[in-house]
């Protein structure tokens, strides 16, 4: 389980430096989401990372961190579950007009998140 904490952890820091160089390629990606019921099935894996997360919190350094990104995931898959399409395009929309700057800040929260995932494993 330890092994996919750092998995995740990498995923995120590749995912962070990509959006940090381009921020272009995340509005592409957040795009990606709004078609069809992809909404559901990135519920579904928020679902899923937050269970592995919690699992495999108390085998990691920094448990409490990597139980509060479990219960974030968890509460995440949730919320895309619960909410109706139009909402969550909504929400969908909001990022994706965010301007460049903004999207920079994330990437970097993204890579301290993943870099803190990467150290907990």
């Amino acid at each position: 389980m330890v092994i996919l904490v750092k998995l995740l952890g990498i995923i995120i820091v590749v995912f962070g430096v990509i959006y940090l160089l381009k921020p272009s390629i995340m509005k592409s990606y957040i795009s990606f989401w709004k078609r069809g019921k992809r909404l559901y099935i990135g519920g579904i894996l928020s679902l899923l990372i937050g269970v592995i997360l919690l699992l495999a919190a108390s085998q990691c350094r920094m448990s409490w961190f990597v139980a509060a990104f479990g219960i974030l995931g968890l509460s995440k898959g949730i919320v895309l579950l619960v909410l109706r399409e139009e909402k969550m395009r909504t929400m969908i929309n909001w990022w994706a007009e965010r301007p460049i700057a903004f999207l920079r800040v994330h990437a970097l929260f993204a890579l301290v998140v993943g870099a803190l995932l990467i150290y907990s494993a």
